[in-house]
């Protein structure tokens, strides 16, 4: 949404509501020029800016802002504002696609995990959840599966083991496998995981998925 001069706050807000896109929206308002202040020449943009989202925020659409609240489209200031802007889109559209699994507080081996299967923008319902068996099944797993093999030689390869016990090495990659499989068959965008008691959160890691 661009704003070249005050603009149609109302009407702005109307469009953008009755098309029922529900996609991002970023407010862009043009800049006035010094020494072009007269009322001939005066776009006004940066008050039309604040009132166009005032009606937004009214409707409960969510927007984004531009670095400066005017900008020239022209400028690099502009260009990153648009390549950031490029980032929320592609965040929005992933979660539109995948889906988000959070484990629950304090148990350990243990994963019942939230899948997200929608996303929405800021109107109305947010994440659909619904609850996934637990990641424990990995206890099922032998020590010389082929799969807990594979994920042991990739473990000690990318880190050094050798005063980790080999019963918490082994229970750590047959979680992993198991957490493997559960990101394949969810397509999930990213986990999450958390150690220690619900009290005490003081240890986690994370990795996000292309």
């Amino acid at each position: 949404m661009t704003l070249p001069n005050f603009g149609d706050e109302r009407g702005i807000a109307d469009t953008i509501r009755l098309a029922g896109l529900d996609v991002p929206v970023l407010v862009h308002a043009f800049p006035d020029e010094p020494g072009r202040m007269a009322i001939e020449h005066r776009r006004d943009s940066f008050c039309g800016k604040m009132s166009a989202c005032n009606n937004l925020t009214q409707y409960g659409i969510r927007y984004s802002l531009t670095t400066q609240h005017t900008v020239d489209p022209e400028s690099a200031e502009f260009r990153g504002d648009l390549a950031s802007f490029a980032g929320v889109c592609r965040i929005v559209r992933g979660c539109a696609r995948r889906a988000l699994a959070r484990s629950g507080p304090g148990r350990r081996v243990r994963g019942p995990c939230a899948t997200a299967k929608s996303c929405s923008s800021g109107r109305g319902s947010a994440w659909k959840a619904s609850i996934s068996p637990s990641c424990s099944e990995g206890l099922g797993l032998k020590d010389k599966d082929s799969s807990v093999v594979a994920k042991l030689d990739e473990i000690r390869g990318y880190v050094r083991t050798t005063k980790i016990p080999r019963e918490s090495l082994t229970r750590m990659a047959k979680f992993s496998v198991v957490l493997d499989q559960y990101v394949a068959e969810h397509e999930l965008s990213g986990t999450a995981i958390q150690s220690g008691r619900p009290w005490r959160r003081t240890s986690a890691s994370c990795r996000a998925r292309p």
